[in-house]
């Protein structure tokens, strides 16, 4: 059957139900709360980072988006983690919802396309991102001039702004494959699942596959005269690594006193030590001559 008329009639009307639905449903209004809150605690600790050098740094602005403070991360990290959350909750059940609920037949059964209706759904969640993304771009704007006490430049608004497109076309990415996960799936709990699943592989699984391999150290050969255990001989430190204490000395008995590094002396002579020995009959022995017994 050819189609008559044109394939997008219908679709505003199917945007602004949508919207109005996003707008005043329980699930945005969860989401709007966590994401305000978090993003007042990432901009508070980064100003509060920033207040020291608000003269020395052009774009004061850009730094408040992205300077991080422990423990909380940057305004940008607290966005990459929340907006494709935000973006799976508006559109996991926005097909397969109304299946269940019974509302899809009704809606198809007006002069309406399936292009009409997809599209329509799309830019509802793109425009409810859109509205909340401008909103907490507000937000950074005046809780800088509060805090900070500087107006931003038309450069960094101007910086901002096609900040602002990126990230909306960053959510317009999950809001996409959620719609079609919405399509391909009859239960919404199926498609939320398999949103969740796609978003932690890429937040927490790709960066460590991706990661790169540490460094091994390469293979070195024993050289000849070097141990293969303990430090070298000719080591700078005296054969011992550089923040190693040396062994301790074993004590020294009790009624010795400290030689203090003195040299010991040499032992006497083989002469001087028998000139003091008395010999058989009581009388000294003459110096330099050694009694020897007799033989009978």
């Amino acid at each position: 059957m050819r189609r008559e008329g044109s394939p997008w009639t219908g679709l505003w009307a199917v945007f602004f139900k949508e919207m109005a639905d996003h707008l005043t449903g329980l699930r945005m209004r969860i989401l709007e709360v966590l994401i305000l809150l978090s993003a007042l605690g990432a901009l508070y600790t980064g100003s509060q980072a920033l207040r020291q050098t608000v003269g020395e740094d052009p774009f004061l602005y850009l730094k408040l988006l992205t300077t991080a403070q422990d423990p909380l991360p940057s305004f940008v990290g607290f966005l990459s983690f929340f907006i494709p959350l935000a973006a799976i909750a508006l559109a996991f059940d926005a097909v397969n919802g109304e299946y269940a609920r019974g509302t899809l037949s009704r809606v198809l059964s007006q002069p309406i396309y399936r292009d009409a209706l997809l599209f329509g759904k799309f830019l509802a969640g793109l425009g409810t991102l859109a509205l909340l993304l401008f909103a907490l771009f507000l937000m950074v704007v005046g809780l800088g001039l509060l805090r900070l006490g500087v107006p931003p430049g038309s450069e960094e608004v101007g910086r901002a702004f096609f900040f602002l497109l990126a990230t909306l076309g960053y959510a317009g990415v999950w809001l996409a494959l959620g719609l079609l996960f919405s399509v391909l799936f009859r239960q919404p709990a199926t498609a939320a699942l398999a949103a969740l699943g796609v978003w932690l592989f890429f937040a927490v699984f790709y960066p460590i596959l991706t990661q790169p391999p540490l460094p091994r150290a390469p293979h070195r050969p024993p050289q000849p005269g070097r141990p293969l255990l303990g430090p070298h001989p000719h080591h700078p430190a005296g054969g011992r690594r550089p923040g190693h204490a040396p062994s301790p000395l074993p004590e020294r008995p009790p009624g010795l006193a400290p030689d203090h590094g003195a040299p010991r002396p040499h032992p006497p002579p083989l002469h001087r030590g028998l000139r003091g020995l008395p010999a058989a009959g009581g009388a000294g022995v003459r110096p330099g001559r050694v009694p020897y017994p007799s033989s009978h």
